[in-house]
């Protein structure tokens, strides 16, 4: 079951009982459809596609980083991962 349809269900903090009940209870409700479960390769695919996104993330950041350093050192860097043309 979704997390997000579950948690309306819960009452009191977040305890594992509490989501247990919650679980149960939601269970039970017609309208909390259950969510579709994914395949081994569909599962794979989804982590390689979230690994992708967090790299290009970390890249783009470290590229901030030394472009800032160097800009405080004096040496401007156009924005954009290619290198400028000479």
């Amino acid at each position: 079951m979704s997390a997000r349809r579950v948690k309306a269900f819960r009452q009191g903090q977040k305890t594992d009982a509490n989501d247990a009940a919650a679980i149960a209870i939601a269970a039970l409700q017609p309208q909390v459809k259950p969510t579709r479960l994914l395949s081994i390769e569909n599962q794979c695919q989804q982590g390689l596609v979230r690994i992708r996104e967090l790299l290009v993330t970390q890249k783009v950041a470290t590229a901030k980083q030394i472009r800032d350093l160097l800009l405080d050192f004096g040496f401007p860097i156009p924005k954009g991962d290619r290198p400028a043309l000479a």
